[in-house]
């Protein structure tokens, strides 16, 4: 602190002491006894402006009352301005307010620019005692007095950690503004402490704040939210700042000490808090200082879909169906729930795995299809929704080898396997089978889908190793039946004695073929038709390839139409059945006809009429039918005819590509 005699500072604050001097509690007096007291309150206030703040006050009879302000100032000395203080809150019975202000420029005159405030005290008028009880004398008040004020030095203590002055407030008892030694009565004691001039221990720290913090929870799914409590420890200095970034993207995500947090995206997340103390030092903690302190987000949980049965063949949970974890490990088993609960059921899901109608020896067995319920393939297990599986990818087998024994590509083995794998009969459209592969089943007809009376929706299914008899239809036999058929193979099947290795149509049946390919299926000698045959029906077939059907006859190795039969063709290709010229590839008898347009069809020489057509070789890329990028059939097909939601080929790519749709069943993608 600095020592300075600063007497100048009070003319500015006599006169308004003189003219306040009822307000100061100086009761009646003389002209010299008022000037007396006036230049011992100039002395005392003169001593007053080495003060810097007041630490304390203390009410003892005259109120003396201080603003406490802690010792960490400049240290500059003060300067004091004094005023009439009115009858309130501060002063009972009014008095004098004394404020002391940091002397900026250490001149000991307070300045209109020194405006900081570093303590106010009030020196406040005596009160009158309470009057006695009744009966008694009352015990005199006590009588207004002014106060005069004794300033010492303090030494560093507990009442001053630097130092600094005691200022004791004695009652004036003869009113003369000057300490007698007689006049012992200590209204009240202040202390006026030295600024922060010694050294600030933030100023010599080298050790950074301790830090941590907790998360809870710190595993869940998305959304996690995590409340984060930060623990940071710096005796010396103290903190200054907190800092998080929760999800590691390098954004400060909150400054406070305590926050929550809401994790929407999966993964591991090290989250970071970083604090700084005062002498600007800074420790960050994460969850790579602490094993296992991560943050782990999982993919959001979803319930199951409403309506859905659960199928999958490894499933070890209670096996009732209702989820992936729980299904079932049957099929029929969810056939069979689906057909009692119709009003609740929608769908039934099955993962990947090779199903079987029934045991060994139940060959009449057989996976009915539902009006009003799509039973789809493909999936891993997992998934969420039907637009996350993979067929492709998922195999999922629906088989009449019963007891597993079967030698397809001889179709040896073949004697105890179902009659019909699967059944579409007395069935709507709403009846759907979609991402499945139907394959050994060996009957007089239908072994692979029979449908009587039924117009079932088969999509990316595959129908393959299917061994007929004497009726035929190897892959699917329809009777007086309206199926759609879309993105579907029929590969490989077999009629031994009947016709239509591929799909066999009778008594009336109108399928609708969309994106289908007929490979290498075929039928025994002197029966046409490999891979379709048609007998008093009517399909409709729009982008489907037909290449290396076999026959025992000459004509309509790839399709024969019979007995009053109309075929519709469009976006076609017929390629390599069993023969270069027309006659080989379509054949119409009894009645029939074909009527084809925009199609290929090799050996054309225009007698089957139609317009668009032509016999250009189709250039293929592969055994199944695409198509190279040079194919005269890329980009020349017509768009009128594609349906409506027909949006991908057989290989489930975009159908339509260049802004015109390729001639068969595959898109060239460039």
């Amino acid at each position: 602190m600095e020592y300075k005699n600063k007497i100048g500072f009070f003319k500015r604050i006599a006169l308004g002491a003189v003219a306040s001097v009822a307000a100061l509690g100086w009761l009646y007096c003389s002209p010299d006894d008022l000037q007396r007291r006036v230049n011992n309150l100039e002395q005392q206030v003169s001593q007053l402006t080495q003060i810097q703040n007041f630490d304390s006050y203390f009410v003892n009879g005259f109120e003396i009352k201080g603003n406490p302000h802690g010792g960490q100032d400049s240290g500059n000395i003060v300067v004091v301005e004094v005023s009439p203080e009115d009858v309130g809150v501060n002063c009972v019975n009014g008095g004098y307010r004394i404020d002391f202000y940091r002397d900026d420029n250490n001149d000991g005159v307070k300045q209109d620019t020194e405006a900081t405030l570093l303590g106010t005290a009030y020196s406040c008028t005596g009160d009158t005692g309470p009057q006695g009880s009744i009966g008694q004398q009352g015990e005199q008040g006590i009588e207004g007095r002014s106060l005069v004020t004794l300033i010492n030095q303090e030494s560093p203590g507990i009442n001053c950690s630097n130092g600094g002055y005691r200022i004791d407030f004695y009652r004036d008892d003869n009113n003369d503004g000057v300490k007698q030694e007689n006049e012992t009565t200590l209204i009240g004691t202040s202390y006026s402490c030295d600024g922060s001039n010694s050294i600030d221990p933030c100023l010599s720290d080298i050790t950074p704040p301790e830090v941590s913090f907790v998360a809870l929870p710190r595993k869940g799914a998305v959304p996690l939210e995590a409340t984060f409590i930060g623990f940071a420890n710096d005796p010396e200095c103290g903190i200054e700042s907190y800092s998080w970034d929760f999800n590691n993207d390098g954004i400060e995500d909150s400054t406070n000490g305590t926050d929550i947090f809401t994790f929407d995206q999966s993964g591991n997340f090290n989250s970071k808090l970083r604090v700084t103390n005062r002498a600007g030092l800074s420790t960050e903690f994460s969850g790579t200082n602490v094993n296992g302190l991560e943050i782990i987000v999982g993919p959001p949980i979803i319930p199951p879909p409403v309506g859905i049965i659960f199928v999958k063949r490894d499933a070890a949970g209670l096996n009732d169906g209702d989820s992936w974890e729980n299904a079932y490990t049957n099929l029929q088993i969810a056939l069979a729930r689906a057909t009692n609960n119709l009003n609740t059921v929608n769908e039934i899901w099955v993962a990947a795995g090779t199903y079987k109608p029934g045991a060994i020896d139940e060959r009449a067995s057989t996976f009915h299809l539902i009006t009003g319920i799509g039973i789809y393939g493909g999936f891993a297990g997992s998934e969420s929704g039907k637009e996350s599986r993979n067929p492709r990818n998922h195999i999922t087998v629906l088989s009449g080898d019963l007891r597993g024994d079967d030698d397809s590509i001889n179709f040896l083995n073949y004697g105890d396997n179902s009659f019909h794998v699967g059944t579409g009969s007395d069935t709507s459209k709403s009846a759907i089978l979609d991402g499945f592969t139907i394959s050994g089943g060996n009957g007089i007809e239908g072994p692979g889908i029979i449908n009587i009376n039924g117009a079932p929706t088969i999509r990316d299914c595959i129908f393959i190793y299917n061994l007929a008899g004497a009726v035929g239809g190897a892959g699917m036999y329809n009777n007086n039946s309206h199926p759609d058929v879309i993105n579907s193979k029929f590969v490989f099947n077999r009629a031994t004695d009947g016709a239509g290795g591929g799909m066999l149509n009778h008594n009336g049946s109108e399928p609708y073929l969309v994106n289908c390919a007929f490979i290498e299926n075929q039928v025994g000698p002197g029966v046409s038709g490999g891979g379709m045959s048609n007998d008093q029906s009517n399909p409709t077939l729009i982008n489907n390839t037909f290449i290396r059907n076999h026959s025992g006859t000459t004509g309509g190795r790839g399709l024969f139409n019979n007995t009053g039969s109309v075929a519709t063709l469009s976006n076609c290709i017929f390629w390599d059945n069993n023969g270069s010229d027309e006659n080989t590839q379509i054949s119409s008898i009894n009645a029939s006809s074909a009527s084809i347009n925009i199609s290929c069809i090799q050996g054309w020489t225009g007698s089957l009429g139609g317009v668009g057509n032509n016999g250009e070789d189709p250039l293929f890329e592969d055994l199944e039918g695409r198509l190279s990028i040079n194919s005269p059939s890329k980009d020349t097909g017509s768009n009128k005819v594609v349906p409506d939601g027909i949006t991908t080929d057989l290989d489930g790519n975009p159908r339509i590509v260049n802004g015109n749709v390729d001639r068969g069943a595959y898109e060239v993608q460039e």
